[in-house]
This record gives C-alpha cells, structure tokens and sequence, in this order.
C-alpha cells in the first residue's frame, strides 16, 4: 500500500472528528488513511471505525 493511500472503514459508534468536528455517525463509511483510522481506533474510546472488506467477498 502506497504512502497516504486511502481505505474505506465503516463507523461503528457514532463519534466527532477532533480536526474537521464533523460527526460520523453509526454506519457512515470514510475515505481515510490507514494512519488515521489507527489514530482514531486508539483514542481511548474503543474500537470506533472498521476497514471495510472492498474485494466484496
């Protein structure tokens, strides 16, 4: 995977993004790097986004 690249994760709670203080909510699906929904899954809140399976299996 490319530096930066992009992966869709799905919303698993409901939670406001500390950058852009947009809610996400329960079922929402993301565009967002690998390195951020790492970040957002280790803030201290439990596991908020999941990656989604993309292959469609």
């Amino acid at each position: 995977m490319a530096k930066g690249e992009k992966v869709t994760v799905r919303v698993l709670r409901t939670f406001r993004n500390k950058y852009s203080k947009s809610l996400h909510r329960q079922g929402d699906l993301l565009s967002i790097s690998r390195k951020r929904m790492e970040e957002i899954n280790s803030a201290g809140y439990g596991v908020l986004v999941e990656l989604v399976d993309e292959a469609g299996d």
